[in-house]
């Protein structure tokens, strides 16, 4: 059923200031933006860490939201779900970066170039809100090798 929602000028029932239905389509001329590229190793997402071998890698990783997993409240309807934050420029770009959140992994990224030789940037979604837990939660990452048969752990710091 249509719902009433606001628009310039007062309420409009299921449409547009105009009185005509919601297209769904931006007003713009010019081109879509391309789809997204398939997410990395899908086939890893909502898997165990300890199903893995992980070994120790490099250390240097820096997640910027970090502090928001020391006190998470999933019945506040919020949960640090993008995680974001930088690694070692020594880490090629282009590289699987799993994040894990309490032992299993919620995401895979890509390592991004920095900007002017810095460290490499990172960006993940962790989209099934299950994996958070009120309280603490662990967040972990591993550099992927090959095709996910191994994890890498990339130590905070």
């Amino acid at each position: 059923p249509a719902r009433s929602r606001p628009c310039k000028g007062g309420w409009t029932e299921g449409g547009n200031a105009a009185g005509r239905p919601w297209s769904g389509r931006p007003r713009s001329n010019r081109e879509p933006s391309p789809p997204l590229p398939p997410a990395p190793l899908p086939h890893l997402v909502g898997t165990a860490v300890s199903d893995y071998p992980v070994i120790n890698g490099p250390s240097g990783g820096v997640v910027d939201n970090a502090d928001a997993f020391a006190d998470v409240r999933p019945q506040d309807g919020v949960v640090p779900a993008l995680v974001h934050g930088t690694v070692p420029a020594t880490v090629p770009e282009g590289t699987p970066l799993a994040i894990a959140v309490n032992g299993r992994i919620g995401a895979v990224a890509l390592v991004m170039p920095g900007t002017g030789g810095s460290a490499h940037r990172f960006a993940g979604l962790v989209a099934d809100e299950t994996l958070f837990r009120a309280g603490e939660n662990r967040l972990e990452l591993f550099l992927v090798t090959g095709t996910g048969s191994t994890l890498q752990r990339l130590a905070h710091g």
